[in-house]
């Protein structure tokens, strides 16, 4: 495999508990597993190109990436990019949450240290869409 593509759905929506309530979205809600299980092979993996769409800088996020840069020697590109599709009920909401994480270069940088640091990666980190770039 050379290109990974992946992609978080993280709705504002989800904590409206009236909007949970009305729509039955708590019986939708799916917990990603983060576990690092089939990371621990000393195999190196061929991926040039990680494409993370609906990243937040979140802990599980910055862990799962670092493993991955770790392990993908061959690693160019790491392509971290916001989820522009809202549902419905989070493109109606009063007042909308969020934004894209890093929002100026500094939050740019500081992620990028966050995942750099301690890491033997030469992959070049983008943040194709977000307000910084």
């Amino acid at each position: 495999m050379r290109r990974y593509y992946m992609q978080i759905w993280d709705h504002a929506c989800q904590d409206d508990e009236q909007l949970r309530t009305t729509t039955g979205y708590e019986a939708q809600i799916t917990k990603p597993s983060w576990s690092m299980a089939k990371f621990t092979s000393s195999e190196t993996w061929q991926l040039r190109e990680l494409e993370f769409v609906g990243f937040r800088p979140r802990e599980q996020e910055i862990s799962f990436l670092r493993s991955v840069m770790e392990r993908a020697s061959n690693l160019k590109t790491v392509l971290l990019k916001e989820d522009e599709d809202l549902c419905e009920d989070c493109d109606s909401m009063s007042t909308p949450r969020g934004g894209f994480c890093p929002a100026d270069k500094g939050e740019q940088e500081a992620i990028v240290r966050q995942l750099t640091d301690g890491v033997q990666s030469s992959a070049q980190i983008i943040f194709p869409n977000s307000g910084g770039s």
